[in-house]
């Protein structure tokens, strides 16, 4: 999606260019590559967050329109099988802002998740 969205991005100002008569020069200096859904992960992370959180606390999948730095590690390596999960912690007030706070009880559950989702896939040997 990302190769398809640099494409467009370049063909739309070719065609600004064209239209208004001046010279427009397009680089990508950086990117975080989109995520590639892997169901095998997307249903451990469920069975995980089911069995540590129950039902009552587990969100089905969150569509982001954000990038994220840890796709390039399933970007450059496709058989690794990765996923994003979410954990409510009362993040204020935004990831990686210099005064980020959070629910610090939080990262126990955040903790035993990984972990079941780590023996899961270590008993599939993915």
């Amino acid at each position: 999606m990302m190769t398809k969205l640099i494409e467009r991005a370049e063909d739309a100002c070719q065609k600004i260019a064209t239209t208004t008569g001046t010279d427009i020069e397009t680089a990508i200096e950086e990117h975080s590559p989109a995520a590639v859904e892997n169901q095998a992960a997307i249903d451990t992370a469920k069975t995980a967050i089911l069995s540590i959180l129950g039902d009552k606390r587990f969100i089905p999948i969150c569509h982001s329109p954000g990038a994220e730095d840890f796709h390039f590690y399933t970007w450059k390596n496709p058989d690794i099988a990765g996923t994003m999960i979410g954990l409510g912690c009362d993040l204020k007030p935004g990831l990686h802002h210099p005064k980020m706070t959070f629910s610090q009880e939080a990262l126990i559950y955040g903790t035993k998740i990984l972990t079941r989702m780590l023996l899961e896939a270590d008993s599939k040997q993915w």
